[in-house]
């Protein structure tokens, strides 16, 4: 559960942050997944 919850937390950070590098969205998708 608190797993899901990080991850929920972690999909919106990244989407605004997707949302203004785009490009990099992939990139930083893959790098969060490692971390």
């Amino acid at each position: 559960m608190a797993k899901a919850a990080h991850w929920s937390s972690t999909d919106a950070e990244e989407r605004k942050r997707g949302e203004r590098t785009g490009l990099d969205t992939p990139v930083v998708h893959a790098v969060n997944d490692v971390y």
